[in-house]
């Protein structure tokens, strides 16, 4: 996947995650997983930077 395009998704999945965070919770399953997601594509930029 592009860098950009991971930027840009990453940004979303954030902001999703954030919004989950302030409705339910920090320790709310949903916000958990969306955090892990979350992590899953940084990890994932990183590995495409460090490819560079």
């Amino acid at each position: 996947m592009e860098k950009k395009n991971l930027i840009r998704i990453i940004n979303k999945k954030r902001n999703v995650m954030l919004e989950t965070a302030e409705t339910k919770g920090m320790n709310d399953k949903e916000t958990v997983k969306r955090s892990q997601e979350l992590d899953e594509l940084i990890m994932e930029y990183q590995r495409c930077s460090i490819k560079e």
